[in-house]
């Protein structure tokens, strides 16, 4: 085999495995997205043989949040974190509950899922709440709302945090 056909075929598997690693790892914006089996790929955190395929572009970002509270589990010692979401991402996200009743909302934060769960039932009032996120990611996500000037408390006290919300949605 010549110098110039070697060339070339290590030049076309070059290519290759450069367009299949590009398609699957582009970097999307913070936020919930709705699956898509046709969609980017995406590995659950705490069981990688699961795979979700998510559409390119979310359906609620960071930008909807009106604002966000952290606060600490007792038990466990995680991070508990509640999302209020603005009045037009509250329908988006009814909307988008009804139509994916039994499938996976994943939370992408720095290109990676969060958290994935399965929407049980319509969410009518916007409010989220988040948990199992450790420390570092909760800091991270902490500095990346704040970066983004969207209101952030970050409390102690379990309680507070969950009476605050239950006068919010009256």
């Amino acid at each position: 085999m010549t110098l110039l056909k070697k060339l070339e075929i290590f030049l076309i598997l070059l290519f290759a495995t450069i367009s299949c690693n590009n398609s699957e790892n582009k970097t999307l914006i913070n936020g919930f997205y709705e699956e898509n089996e046709k969609g980017i790929s995406y590995k659950l955190p705490n069981d990688t043989s699961i795979i979700i395929k998510v559409n390119n572009k979310p359906i609620i970002n960071f930008n909807d949040f009106e604002s966000v509270i952290f606060d600490k589990d007792p038990i466990n010692n995680s991070s508990i974190i509640f999302i209020k979401l603005d009045k037009i991402a509250s329908d988006v996200l009814l909307k988008a509950s009804e139509r994916n009743i039994n499938k996976r909302l994943p939370l992408i934060f720095d290109n990676e899922i969060l958290i994935a769960p399965v929407i049980k039932s319509k969410i009518y009032n916007g409010l989220l709440q988040i948990t199992g996120i450790d420390d570092k990611t909760s800091k991270k996500l902490i500095e990346n709302l704040k970066q983004q000037n969207i209101k952030v408390e970050v409390k102690k006290n379990l309680f507070d945090v969950f009476d605050k919300y239950l006068e919010n949605a009256k």
